[in-house]
């Protein structure tokens, strides 16, 4: 009980149901699923004091919130992240990097880190069912109703959803954001001729998991840390 009262906790009702997230949404409206698990999954979160919480977490990539269930199975998220030092879910693994969570994708030395968040994509529909963009990428709007949130959907809006993939190096207590081939060879001074080489070779992709692996694959079979 007294890790548990360390965790200042939120309580967030959130919209789940496939139904009411669709409601008002065009049957063209590319379907999307916002969390990173299935289904809320056996974890633990691992506070900087060294205290343990153990419970049912997820992911939400659309609004950047690790989560987890509460009593009667209430959405809850983490008041303070800050806190947190790292989270296992399953047998995958998320550190805590400036409030992101950044989950480790590759084994070391050097590890690969990816943060996964989903945007929100609204056209408005116009006269006989044609549609124009009404912004770019914004934020989901939402209506409080008996404090629960129900998603503020307009009847003349298609909403589709794009995924943005983060990488980040974590060398050590060094992490840095890999957006591209700069910022990689950045990491690697020392040997960074010969990594431009392989990058180059491989068609080394920045917005690719797999590609990313890859090379971060040969970075440590190579001994290359610096």
């Amino acid at each position: 009980m007294k890790t548990k009262n360390r965790l200042t906790l939120l309580i967030s009702f959130l919209l789940i149901s496939g139904s009411v997230f669709s409601q008002g949404i065009s049957s063209s409206t590319t379907d999307s699923t916002l969390y990173l698990f299935r289904q809320f999954t056996d974890g633990s979160v691992t506070l900087k004091d060294g205290s343990v919480w153990f419970g049912k977490l997820n992911y939400d990539t659309f609004r950047d919130q690790m989560q987890f269930l509460g009593p009667n199975n209430v959405i809850m998220e983490l008041g303070e992240p800050e806190k947190v030092s790292n989270v296992a879910i399953a047998k995958r693994h998320f550190i805590n990097y400036k409030n992101n969570f950044i989950e480790f994708i590759t084994n070391g030395p050097v590890f690969l880190g990816l943060k996964i968040h989903t945007s929100r994509i609204a056209k408005k529909v116009g006269a006989y069912g044609t549609s124009s963009t009404s912004s770019n990428i914004t934020p989901m709007s939402y209506t409080r109703i008996n404090a629960i949130d129900i998603t503020d959907l307009s009847v003349t809006e298609n909403i589709k959803y794009h995924t943005d993939l983060n990488f980040y190096l974590i060398n050590g207590k060094d992490i840095r954001e890999i957006k591209n081939q700069k910022d990689l060879l950045k990491c690697f001074s020392l040997n960074k001729n010969q990594l431009k080489q392989e990058i180059k070779s491989e068609n080394t992709k920045f917005n690719s998991i797999a590609s990313m692996n890859r090379i971060m694959d040969w970075i440590n079979g190579k001994g290359i840390k610096n």
